[in-house]
């Protein structure tokens, strides 16, 4: 049976009614068209909660509102984002010396799949970040490495 999305509000019904009828996690599912796994999870969840009600919430991808930050959490957040924006010119610093080496040993076709390739052993850094920083889709840079030219 195939999981769906539910309310807070129905997982909170589908435990008691799941508490009523004897933890039968099948009958839950069925009647309540929803998969087993989720059933068995919410269940666990809310006995080791201590049968809090609030731990039957989805969190994922919820940030907390402005208003609602510490200083601390705010200090956090910033710090983050200065790093990912640290980490993202460090990528296109090293992208435009490597591809202007590049341009000197010759050849124009891949270089730029290239230059993602020799940055990836290099440094270890994700093909998706670099495709993105570079401007070209992963389809792409994987279509040009399957093709194995002379140029690889």
């Amino acid at each position: 049976m195939k999981s769906r999305k539910t309310t807070f509000d129905e997982r909170l019904e589908i435990i008691e009614q799941l508490i009523r009828h004897d933890v039968d996690y099948n009958w839950a599912a069925e009647h309540y068209n929803v998969s087993y796994n989720q059933v068995y999870g919410w269940y666990r969840k809310y006995t080791g909660s201590g049968n809090n009600p609030e731990s039957l919430r989805d969190h994922r991808g919820k940030a907390k509102p402005e208003s609602e930050l510490t200083e601390m959490d705010r200090l956090k957040r910033e710090n983050k984002l200065l790093e990912a924006r640290l980490h993202q010119q460090e990528m296109e610093i090293a992208f435009a010396k490597k591809i202007s080496r590049n341009k000197q040993q010759g050849g124009e076709k891949g270089i730029r799949q290239k230059t993602i390739r020799e940055l990836n052993e290099e440094y270890g850094w994700s093909i998706s970040e670099l495709c993105r920083t570079v401007g070209i889709t992963r389809d792409a840079y994987y279509k040009w490495l399957k093709r194995g030219t002379s140029n690889n």
